[in-house]
């Protein structure tokens, strides 16, 4: 019940299969050869042929069958799966000077893209953009209901309240950020 899969993925590779080992009573250990790392903001960062051992607890249940019950949030996929499951959507942030957007290639699950693209948005820019855009909002601002719903081609983000502590100018800048980013989206 509190396992997180939105915290991110490891993606490994198609051409080699998990190795599970058990590495105690009511522990399994499963080495996979990864072809990178989806962060929670939708980053991907590739890291080809690198070992990763990931941990898992077990315990019966009461049938005396083996569950698992304790994981790390996250997912562990392949990448024929991350692909299907998947897509790859651009979000922009605005230049220093306001004049441009700059697009931020993210990674986002199949499932709710709007809701995923705007966290990101709120979230900031990936670290290598830092010094050449900004991000509009204050860190406090975020959505207020869980999901940003679409109705007829038509996209509601409701944000929180602080938001009103950013400018016009931001709030305008904002709102250009959203709309070339759900022009991306089908």
């Amino acid at each position: 019940n509190t396992w997180d899969p939105l915290k991110g993925a490891v993606v490994y590779a198609s051409t080699s299969s998990p190795d599970f080992q058990l590495t105690g009573d009511h522990s399994v250990r499963v080495g996979v050869v990864t072809v990178g790392t989806l962060d929670p903001s939708g980053q991907f960062t590739e890291d080809s042929g690198a070992s990763l051992g990931i941990g898992f607890e077990l315990q019966k249940n009461a049938d005396g069958q083996w569950r698992i019950s304790k994981l790390p949030d996250g997912l562990v996929i392949s990448k024929p799966d991350f692909d299907l499951l998947f897509r790859q959507a651009p979000i922009y942030f605005p230049s220093t000077d306001g004049d441009h957007l700059v697009p931020d290639v993210r990674w986002f699950s199949n499932r709710s893209v709007e809701t995923q693209a705007v966290r990101a948005i709120l979230g900031g820019p990936s670290g290598f953009l830092l010094g050449s855009v900004r991000k509009v909002t204050p860190d406090v601002v975020k959505l207020s209901s869980d999901a940003v719903t679409v109705t007829d081609n038509i996209a509601q983000v409701n944000l929180s309240a602080e938001e009103m502590a950013a400018s016009p100018a931001d709030r305008a800048l904002l709102k250009v950020q959203l709309a070339a980013v759900f022009q991306q989206l089908p």
